[in-house]
């Protein structure tokens, strides 16, 4: 949905029609507020579970890094000496049945691509079903993990959740401050209560601070309670083999031309950070998500260098040999790196609730 979000969501200076929203928007918090309050206040709020759940989620409507944030989540947890398992709703996927615990000889089409990702990268269990608590139900059934993360699922009310991890996008950060439609936010900032974490990828130098441009952000900040905004930064690895899976040495930017593919939340990222290493860099954006087929790739020669997202990589395994018509094509993993305060506070949460 971000691909096609409309320019006003992240200017300062709205459109005159701007107004003819607001009602829309107030509709929107109605819901989001009878929705929370059926699930945490009634007879359809769900019990907890037997292991702990941490639920990492974004605000506004795109993309915020959960995917490489919760990979290094679960391997720090792994570090710390838990057992974690991850669930997930499966967003572009359609399994034949659910819940589905994700073997990495799956198609793509079944697992979605975020999800088999996490399963490759982390090597722990993973459970995908749009509902999303069933998941968690079979993690706690069928596995030995003693933690649960749910990648998304901020606005899943239904899944009780111990800790709740908020992700904010360091450059567009809260856009215009308005919730749906008039503005990015999938949920009005009153929802964030004191005591979730709040991370903002990139859009800030120094750790433990975090500046705010706009009196919504002003008044995100103010809910921090104890804790301050925490900061995570996005780092680039070393261009990686498409079949191979090695990283590559030789391969420099200094001017070499490339078929950037990113269907991502944010694909400019990717093509900027491909720039700031020296490449020129041609672009090929898509949505986030996005069922790559033979013709998106209709630039192909045998002479292409072509670099994608990691995320991009895995649902492109299927058209190997439309690929192998050019034998240059990478993938560019991405790592985070947060500041060591996050996982002290983090770690305290966990302990105190096991």
């Amino acid at each position: 949905m971000h691909f096609f979000a409309p320019r006003f969501w992240y200017e300062k200076k709205l459109p005159w029609w701007h107004f003819c929203l607001k009602p829309l928007a107030a509709f929107y918090v109605f819901v989001v507020h009878c929705r929370r309050f059926v699930y945490q206040k009634t007879f359809f709020k769900s019990p907890p579970f037997s292991v702990p759940v941490i639920v990492v989620g974004n605000l506004t409507v795109g993309g915020s890094g959960k995917t490489p944030f919760v990979i290094w989540l679960v391997n720090q947890l792994k570090e710390a000496g838990y057992r974690p398992g991850i669930i997930s709703r499966g967003y572009g996927g359609c399994a034949p049945h659910y819940p589905l615990p994700i073997r990495l000889n799956m198609p793509v089409t079944w697992t979605g691509d975020e999800p088999r990702l996490l399963c490759e990268k982390t090597g722990c269990p993973v459970v995908i079903d749009p509902r999303r608590k069933k998941a968690a139900q079979y993690l706690q059934d069928h596995t030995d993990c003693n933690i649960i993360i749910s990648d998304d699922g901020l606005q899943h009310y239904a899944l009780y959740r111990d800790i709740t991890i908020v992700l904010l996008d360091g450059h567009k950060r809260i856009g215009n401050g308005y919730p749906l439609p008039a503005g990015p936010l999938r949920e009005p900032l009153n929802c964030l209560q004191d005591d979730i974490l709040k991370v903002c990828k990139d859009g800030a130098a120094t750790p433990g601070e975090w500046q705010a441009t706009t009196c919504y952000e002003e008044k995100l900040y103010s809910l921090k309670g104890e804790h301050s905004i925490f900061l995570s930064e996005l780092l680039s690895l070393k261009p990686t083999d498409f079949w191979e899976g090695n990283a590559v040495e030789n391969l420099k930017g200094r001017g070499i031309t490339v078929h950037a593919v990113a269907g991502i939340a944010h694909p400019e990222y990717f093509f900027e950070m491909l720039e700031s290493q020296g490449f020129d860099v041609i672009r090929h954006p898509f949505p986030d998500h996005h069922p790559f087929q033979e013709s998106d790739f209709s630039f192909i020669t045998s002479h292409s260098i072509i670099i994608m997202t990691e995320k991009d990589a895995v649902k492109c395994r299927a058209l190997n040999h439309l690929l192998e018509n050019s034998k240059h094509v990478f993938y560019w993993p991405i790592t985070l790196r947060l500041e060591d305060h996050f996982w002290n506070t983090l770690l305290a949460r966990i302990e105190k609730r096991t």
